[in-house]
């Protein structure tokens, strides 16, 4: 009804919002360091990594965009501007490792190629 007739809404931003936000963000950058430090034993460990890289990024981005908006009441716009941007940066990374998965993939399929062709023969 507020939307309605042009008045912005509140975004409450409690301590405790503050602190399971942070506490997450906190988790995920032990996670992302532990994933990190395993990458060379598993290339699971490298997609995890990217994971919590991106949690990250989207708590850190949550916490700021919503202090800014539920402080500067005329800043509603600040919080949903934020989960668009860091939706468009989990799409750009993600895509960029499509684009490198599916280059590994692609040199492979090239290396293996004489031997198949042989092993036909």
């Amino acid at each position: 009804m507020r939307a309605c007739a042009g008045i912005p809404p509140d975004l409450d931003m409690t301590w405790l919002l503050y602190i399971i936000l942070g506490v997450a963000a906190g988790l995920k950058v032990i996670l992302y360091l532990y994933c990190v430090a395993l990458q060379k034993q598993s290339e699971s460990m490298l997609a995890l990594a990217e994971d919590h890289r991106n949690d990250i990024m989207s708590n850190v981005v949550a916490i700021l965009t919503g202090a800014a908006a539920s402080y500067w009441r005329e800043g509603w716009w600040i919080d949903p501007v934020g989960g668009i941007l860091i939706s468009l940066y989990i799409i750009y990374s993600w895509g960029a490792i499509c684009k490198e998965q599916v280059s590994c993939i692609v040199v492979a399929h090239q290396s293996l190629l004489p031997l198949a062709v042989s092993l036909c023969h």
